[in-house]
């Protein structure tokens, strides 16, 4: 899942027997975030609003596979039933920084926006709100929020009933070191914290760009009660994924558009994939923070 901006996010998904990948937006225009000193850091209608978007994704997830639909409510449930691994990459931080500072340990050698601590998340939103300094709540607290969300919706899936800002980083950086290694599978649900910008910079060459080649052939389909707005749109992913399992990579990097909303949301799905095949790493320099303040997980 990656992007946010007039929506909570762009999503893909894919299983082993899928003839396509299914392509989806989380939406809800109506909705604005508001900041609350909790974790996940939103308030009450965004997280309701934020959950029921998820809802209808997982519902098309389980159309897609063919199984019975449930309720939006119920739907992650019945995905947690239905499949016996399920891998969730989200382009957003999956933790705070250890106390006194400044930045996580894996945004030190990335040009992403910087995670400081929880007490000090919290002491620059109240500052931003008084000054009514909407710019860097936009980027470095309601979309931080909506990736907690998603980060804690996933550790539902795993059974965690109440995740915490400590349990959504542990999850994130479970298995994960400096050295590019295949994860052993286990059953259950697992995170990643994706960075498409790294991605696409770190898959032009090589095993992970053949997994890329090979899967970008199998096209998309696109969701029905979570769709990508704009038949344009449509047939731009679908021209681009023609193009990358013919081998022409120009077009896979980071753009600020609706065509690159979603290619970032199909470059976090692929995470997954990799995970099981040529392995992953994390991006930082020192990994016994990442269990505390969550890692930034790259392909290899």
């Amino acid at each position: 899942m990656g992007g946010t901006g007039r929506k909570w996010a762009h999503a893909a998904a894919w299983t082993d027997g899928w003839p396509r990948t299914l392509l989806g937006a989380l939406r809800d225009p109506g909705v604005h975030p508001v900041y609350a000193h909790a974790f996940p850091c939103l308030d009450a209608a965004t997280l309701r609003s934020i959950r029921g978007a998820l809802g209808r994704f997982w519902q098309d997830v389980l159309e897609a596979d063919g199984a019975p639909v449930p309720s939006a409510t119920r739907a992650r449930g019945h995905v947690a039933q239905r499949f016996d691994r399920v891998h969730v990459a989200i382009d957003a931080p999956s933790g705070f920084a250890v106390p006194g500072v400044g930045r996580r340990d894996t945004e030190s050698t990335c040009g992403n926006f910087t995670t400081p601590s929880e007490a000090a998340f919290h002491a620059s939103a109240r500052g931003w709100l008084e000054t009514d300094n909407v710019t860097p709540l936009r980027q470095r607290v309601y979309w931080k929020g909506v990736g907690f969300e998603l980060f804690a919706d996933a550790l539902r899936g795993a059974g965690v009933r109440s995740p915490r800002a400590a349990d959504v980083a542990a999850n994130a950086a479970g298995g994960i070191g400096l050295q590019l290694a295949r994860l052993e599978p286990r059953p259950g649900w697992r995170t990643f914290e994706a960075f498409p910008t790294q991605i696409y910079r770190c898959t032009h060459e090589g095993p992970a760009r053949d997994v890329l080649v090979e899967h970008a052939a199998r096209g998309a389909a696109f969701a029905a009660r979570s769709p990508v707005p704009g038949r344009t749109t449509h047939d731009r992913i679908e021209a681009e994924l023609t193009r990358i399992a013919a081998g022409e990579l120009d077009s896979w990097t980071k753009t600020k558009d609706a065509l690159g909303d979603v290619r970032d949301a199909y470059a976090c799905m692929l995470l997954g994939l990799w995970a099981d095949t040529t392995g992953v790493r994390g991006l930082g320099r020192d990994p016994t923070l990442w269990p505390r303040e969550g890692v930034i997980v790259l392909p290899g």
